[in-house]
């Protein structure tokens, strides 16, 4: 969900107790048969735990994307994902009882240097890890579906790493409410096997009658369990690293031998495209992807160009809880708002105010930016009370934006949190920008 990352309140990187790692490691041990590890044991033995090859390399789709797709000459096969397995189970025996907290354990969160992803805060369905409803093979999707299967095993870069992906994924975890968002726009749900329990919040997500039907849901963000999203034998894990324990899990899971694909960044429209198509690729729906994005592209321009008339711009200060009644923030450039501000023809005024990461709003903050317009981003249809409070003093309704009726209301699924609907948003707040321009134009 958000695009910025998160710190703990308590404490970056800190071990936190509540975590059976015996009991992780055990379950990842049974999971591989008495052939694997027989093959484990004979590649260790002859020294050849890499695998052989690394595929013939091609390309696809739009070149600032970075996509490397290629076939291998010799894939992955038992022995390495048992060897992989192996692997994880000596590194979470090694973690002793310290680790992730369990799922359901409260988290409260403050911002960080890129924000964060509020799938923590959500609530619980209930259901028993691995006990979810059949997941089909996709064949369901198409013709489109059945040629990209055919075009696997591929090669998907992202950054500096190359993650190969022997066959068209069919039980995707998208772990962090951002990825569920875009796997949701070019894939059944019956492709999905768990999203995270946010994906249900209308305040937070856009797919949410789409994620609904995905069987399987899971506490996300600090409360995110390596465990857990390995019993539900993923075949393609997507997650982004904003909170300690996604870092964390991030790390484990890299270990099991199962694709897993890192995001770190949605905080502008271009790289919510390049994610989108990174996604595309990673599933078989790049072309499709390659769609939606030439779409986005025409709308953004379009907004630009209609921006470029305007002779005014005005400031527009965002204020937005990062979470259930954390008091307003400021949003600065790491979240995707602050794109959507500048290409609508604002000017953001935490750059007046020389903030270029999201802080917590004060009262004097506030007066001092004098904000031309004034956005504010609910979090759930509950309200938040130190935001309300701060509405409530004379100083506050003592602003221009505030006096002239320069007040906007919006959700966080449509402005801060990256999915397909910010386009949607950006139009929206563009016509609201115009507006107000052409009227100081005429005073």
């Amino acid at each position: 969900m958000f695009n910025q990352r998160w710190n703990t309140t308590n404490g970056r990187g800190a071990s936190r107790p509540g975590t059976d790692w015996k009991g992780t490691s055990r379950a990842i041990a049974e999971r591989i048969s008495g052939e694997e590890r027989q093959a484990t044991a004979e590649r260790a033995s002859d020294g050849a735990a890499a695998d052989v090859g690394k595929g013939m390399a091609g390309s696809s789709g739009p070149s600032q994307t970075g996509f490397r797709i290629g076939r291998r000459v010799n894939g992955r096969g038992i022995a390495g994902k048992a060897a992989a397995a192996v692997m994880l189970l000596a590194l979470l025996s090694a973690c002793g009882t310290g680790g992730i907290p369990g799922e359901g354990q409260k988290q409260e969160a403050v911002q960080g240097k890129n924000g964060g992803d509020p799938s923590n805060t959500s609530a619980g369905n209930g259901q028993a890890p691995g006990q979810e409803a059949p997941i089909t093979d996709g064949a369901g999707e198409g013709p489109e579906a059945k040629q990209a299967n055919d075009s696997f095993p591929r090669e998907v870069t992202i950054g500096n790493e190359t993650v190969t992906i022997e066959k068209q994924p069919v039980r995707i975890a998208a772990l962090s409410l951002d990825t569920a968002e875009m796997v949701l726009e070019l894939a059944d749900a019956s492709r999905i096997a768990v999203v995270p329990r946010s994906i249900e919040d209308q305040a937070l997500a856009r797919n949410t009658e789409e994620g609904r039907l995905v069987p399987n849901k899971i506490a996300g963000a600090t409360a995110l369990d390596p465990e857990q999203v390995l019993s539900y034998e993923p075949d393609l894990v997507l997650l982004t690293t904003i909170h300690d324990g996604e870092r964390d899990a991030d790390a484990l899971l890299k270990q099991a031998g199962i694709p897993l694909i890192t995001f770190q960044q949605w905080n502008t429209l271009e790289k919510l495209q390049q994610n989108l198509q990174t996604i595309g690729q990673a599933i078989g729906h790049e072309e499709k992807a390659d769609r939606i994005v030439r779409e986005m592209q025409e709308r953004i321009a379009s907004v630009e160009k209609e921006a470029e008339n305007n002779k005014i711009k005005p400031s527009v200060l965002i204020l937005s809880p990062v979470g259930p009644n954390t008091g307003p923030y400021l949003l600065g450039q790491t979240n995707i708002s602050y794109d959507l501000i500048v290409k609508a023809g604002g000017i953001p005024a935490v750059d007046i105010l020389g903030v270029n990461r999201t802080t917590k709003a004060s009262m004097e903050q506030v007066m001092k930016a004098e904000p031309d317009m004034i956005l504010l981003i609910q979090w759930d249809d509950k309200g938040d009370s130190e935001l309300e409070e701060m509405m409530s003093q004379d100083a506050f309704q003592s602003l221009k934006a505030v006096r002239e009726g320069q007040v906007k209301k919006m959700r966080a699924s449509q402005v801060t949190n990256p999915n397909l609907g910010v386009v949607d948003s950006l139009e929206e707040i563009g016509e609201w920008v115009r507006e107000y321009a052409a009227g100081q134009e005429g005073a």
